[in-house]
């Protein structure tokens, strides 16, 4: 009986590729979605001649008072929208976001990556999670509001594993019942 020896210089598996989503805002918000005014901005002769402004303070989500109160939700894009990139591990993930806060004042709020995961994660159909429950989560670990300056810059949040760098958002069961 033959035994293959595996090579130490080879690797055990080979890691996936990596997956690159990317969202050009010049035209509008397109599959994402917020609670702020968004328009369409022509600066011509700026660092970026078009792009999608969100004008605060727009209206309070209250889909999770009884977990982390009321907040303003700046960008959503949700994994069942045509347009999205579907089901993603994001695992080590890292966000870049090109942004100018022109007369921001975060007036102590915090700016964070948020993320919805589905529970349990095996029903897919078509890269798209069906008929689940899904959990809100808060990078509350990355303060994208404390790095925004009245300048253009693409900021780069990582996100870890580490559970303290989370915050479950909860629901709002006491108004909307447990549906």
């Amino acid at each position: 009986m033959a035994t293959a020896i595996q090579n130490p210089n080879e690797p055990l598996a080979i890691d996936p590729p990596t997956y690159e989503y990317s969202w050009d805002f010049d035209y509008g918000m397109g599959p994402w979605t917020t609670w702020l005014a968004p328009s369409v901005v022509n600066e011509v002769g700026g660092l970026y001649e078009r792009f999608t402004r969100l004008n605060a303070p727009g209206l309070l989500d209250p889909n999770h008072l009884d977990g982390i109160g009321a907040l303003r939700l700046v960008a959503h894009l949700s994994i069942p929208t045509t347009g999205s990139p579907g089901v993603m591990n994001l695992t080590d993930a890292e966000f870049q976001i090109t942004i100018r806060g022109t007369d921001f004042h975060a007036n102590g709020a915090k700016l964070v990556v948020w993320l919805c995961r589905y529970v349990p994660e095996e029903q897919v159909f078509k890269n798209y999670y069906v008929g689940l429950t899904v959990t809100n989560w808060a990078n509350t670990g990355n303060d994208i509001a404390a790095q925004m300056t009245d300048q253009w810059q693409t900021i780069t949040v990582s996100l870890s594993n580490n559970p303290d760098d989370w915050t479950y958002a909860g629901t709002n069961n006491s108004q909307q019942g447990d549906w």
